[in-house]
């Protein structure tokens, strides 16, 4: 369009209506590549920045929002000047103006479903109607961009869209189709060892996709998991019971003899970047809950790498002795280096301990044995846990991870690396703790966090 032979003839606001809706659909238009390359889990440009999943998510959902919005305000302003121009009627009889209208539509569908309540309780749904709705909007996009001379940025995005799909089934195939898996499950969370065709190892802090492909369950959902790769050539994944996947799958295995199932997956994977920890004299990693998944491999890691004058404390809180069985053969590793300390802040669960032990510190060493036999029968479970473990160091009180923080940095010879991985709360008390404390040490003070999420 020459606009300044139009304009020529055009009252002021019409100029104006005509700027901004051609503005805003130029826009709008350019948004749509950058919102689905930060929706994908193969982004390149993940690879390249060093940037996290979650970081990426929270772009694609900014970039998204806003691309939603450019493309509201082309739509209204279009209509209302087609409709002082009496012309409304043929927005819905030519194509691709019909098929604007859509996307538009579709586009603040999108957005409503995709509110963080839906996210988080529903996500299931969220994501199935996420991805059918990103494929029904680039349709009509298409429609209505073809003839207006931005179809190539239609081309990009499905481009952008089949790579990511291609380099998913070229990661599942990596590992093999249809693997064994051992579902193993306590009344809080789950060991799933999966014996892979093809090993390739993750690096600490990697997750990877899991697939059930089982045709009692939606094969065709995946869930990202962290993984610790063990000695016995599987790999490990420590899952709590939430809703959906993990709630069906830690009901099969609880309700099977002896707790244990066994089942078919694929994995996806591996993705995620490794922490530069070991470098750093002194390493405090400290995990939450499911957390120590990431953390356990990153300190195994750290471990087997240690130099003679580094130091490593780690830190685990959890509720229930029972899921300390779960890690046993890691923790047992850990404690038996003369570079870490773990220590192990554990709360019983209400429902299986209803009165706490008269000690606030439990310490268990496999020569003194018979210190355990003091203990009630009503504990004698959690007993059984402490002693599987071998580890040397069990707390039942809730840590000041603040203070303790505050004083690793302050007594550290030399520079300090902090890794946190658990709730928001614990991550959100380290990430405080290290920026309050940093000009404290005597050497650089790093943070690093290993969280997945989708809000």
């Amino acid at each position: 369009m020459d606009v300044f032979r139009e304009h020529l003839t055009d009252s002021i606001a019409k100029q104006w209506r005509d700027y901004i809706r051609i503005r805003a659909a130029i826009i709008a238009v350019v948004l749509v590549v950058p919102t689905f390359l930060f929706g994908g889990r193969n982004n390149i440009l993940m690879y390249i920045s060093g940037w996290s999943f979650e970081t990426c998510n929270v772009f694609h959902r900014h970039i998204g929002f806003w691309m939603f919005w450019q493309s509201a305000v082309h739509g209204i302003v279009f209509t209302i000047d087609y409709t002082i121009r009496h012309r409304y009627m043929r927005i819905w009889t030519k194509l691709n103006l019909r098929s604007g209208a859509i996307s538009t539509m579709i586009a603040s569908v999108i957005v409503m479903l995709a509110a963080f309540p839906i996210r988080h309780y529903y996500y299931e749904f969220f994501l199935a109607s996420h991805i059918i709705l990103a494929i029904v909007f680039a349709k009509f996009v298409f429609y209505h961009a073809v003839d207006r001379g931005y179809p190539n940025y239609v081309y990009a995005l499905v481009a952008i869209w089949a790579f990511d799909r291609v380099i998913r089934l070229v990661r599942i195939c990596s590992h093999g189709l249809y693997l064994n898996a051992e579902v193993t499950a306590n009344a809080d969370i789950m060991t799933i060892k999966v014996k892979p065709r093809f090993d390739i190892k993750p690096k600490p802090g990697q997750y990877g996709y899991l697939y059930i492909a089982d045709l009692h369950y939606k094969f065709w959902e995946s869930h990202p998991f962290s993984v610790i790769e063990s000695r016995d050539g599987k790999y490990h994944f420590l899952v709590g019971k939430e809703g959906g996947m993990t709630r069906w799958l830690h009901n099969r295995a609880i309700n099977s003899e002896g707790g244990t199932t066994n089942i078919r997956v694929m994995v996806e994977g591996w993705y995620g970047h490794e922490p530069a920890i070991a470098r750093y004299d002194t390493v405090l990693i400290i995990g939450g809950g499911i957390g120590i998944t990431a953390a356990m491999a990153t300190a195994l890691d750290v471990v087997r790498k240690a130099r003679i004058n580094q130091h490593v404390f780690f830190y685990w809180i959890l509720r229930g002795h029972a899921n300390l069985e779960m890690v046993s053969e890691q923790l047992s590793e850990l404690s038996a280096s003369s570079h870490i300390d773990v220590t192990i802040f554990c709360r019983p669960n209400a429902s299986a301990e209803t009165e706490s032990l008269d000690e606030k510190i439990i310490t268990y060493n496999a020569d003194e044995s018979d210190s355990t036999n003091s203990i009630s029968k009503k504990k004698s479970q959690s007993s059984a846990s402490l002693e599987a473990t071998s580890c040397p160091n069990i707390v039942e009180t809730r840590p000041a991870f603040g203070q303790i923080i505050a004083s690793t940095i302050s007594d550290a010879p030399g520079s300090v690396a902090v890794f946190t991985c658990g709730p928001g709360t614990l991550v959100d008390e380290c990430r405080r703790a290290v920026t309050e404390n940093a000009g404290n040490g005597r050497g650089r003070v790093e943070y690093f966090e290993d969280a997945f999420s989708w809000a």
